[in-house]
């Protein structure tokens, strides 16, 4: 019973967590260091949920640290923009 209750915990704790989304949704800048921190701080005056998950966005944050720092360095400073399909020839 322990275990079930501490796993719905850890899940619902997980689908609001900043750093996850942060690193999901959208496009990353290339600068995105603790980038669930920011995302939580800017919106604490919005939510509650936010002041219980900023503790765990800076857990987050700094074990994704080697992922951003990756992301960092192997990012171009100004991407291409996406390719437009082929027009039809008629």
């Amino acid at each position: 019973m322990l275990k079930k209750t501490c796993l719905t915990l850890i899940m619902l704790l997980l689908s609001g967590c900043a750093t996850i989304t942060s690193h999901t949704l959208g496009e990353n800048p290339k600068n995105s260091f603790y980038a669930g921190t920011q995302l939580d701080y800017h919106m604490l005056h919005d939510c509650v949920w936010c002041w219980l998950d900023l503790p765990v966005s800076m857990v987050g944050d700094t074990l994704m640290l080697p992922f951003d720092t990756w992301h960092y360095y192997h990012t171009p400073d100004n991407p291409a923009p996406p390719l437009s399909p082929p027009e039809k020839v008629k």
